[in-house]
């Protein structure tokens, strides 16, 4: 009589159903940087017998995700220890412009450097690949500034070079796709 009565008096010793978990559909973000996205997001759980269920994740909303893909597994528990678990991805891509990209060709090469050297010197190509194609357009000098002395000059060219064949620094913002203002989206990912 008193397991009975234990039983009757412990309404979790009858909950056997875990909770009803919903993660979100895939998400599809846009990078901030070339290190990825800052991502935030939320699962819904409900459960018959506990209101609030513990709802868990291992990469935690807000938190950095990389440029890529990320599955991101969710895990709900009841007060009575009832688990479920569901899962989805978040994507970070990164379209934008490799930083030194002069001749739009998708590759940081010797090809970037002439483009520069032709357009200082020879007024070939007329205009630059961001905004109104000017020297001083924002979007250019953001590309292709490769010290960040903000000017476009010799140096940058030179630089440029220096990078290719010395082993010399990599362009100020680093050699990956980034989102630039004023420049067509030309690569999809981290390069």
């Amino acid at each position: 009589m008193a397991f009975v009565s234990v039983l009757l008096n412990d309404p979790d010793s009858f909950d056997h159903t875990p909770p009803v978990l919903v993660c979100p559909e895939a998400l599809n973000v846009q990078c901030t940087g070339p290190e990825g996205a800052v991502v935030d997001f939320s699962a819904a759980a409900e459960d018959n017998c506990d209101p609030q269920p513990a709802v868990a994740y291992d990469h935690p909303p807000g938190s950095a995700f990389p440029v890529g893909t990320t599955l991101v597994a969710c895990a709900a528990t009841d007060a009575a220890g009832n688990p479920t678990q569901c899962s989805f991805e978040v994507e970070v891509r990164c379209s934008g412009q490799l930083s030194g990209e002069c001749n739009q060709d998708e590759t940081v090469d010797l090809s970037d450097a002439i483009c520069m050297l032709g357009f200082l010197f020879l007024g070939h190509p007329a205009a630059l690949p961001c905004g109104g194609g000017t020297s001083v357009d924002p979007g250019n000098r953001e590309l292709l500034n490769w010290n960040g002395d903000a000017e476009l000059d010799l140096s940058d060219a030179v630089g440029l070079l220096n990078w290719l064949f010395q082993g010399g620094s990599a362009h100020v913002l680093g050699q990956n796709c980034r989102p630039i203002a004023g420049c067509a989206a030309l690569c999809g990912g981290a390069h």
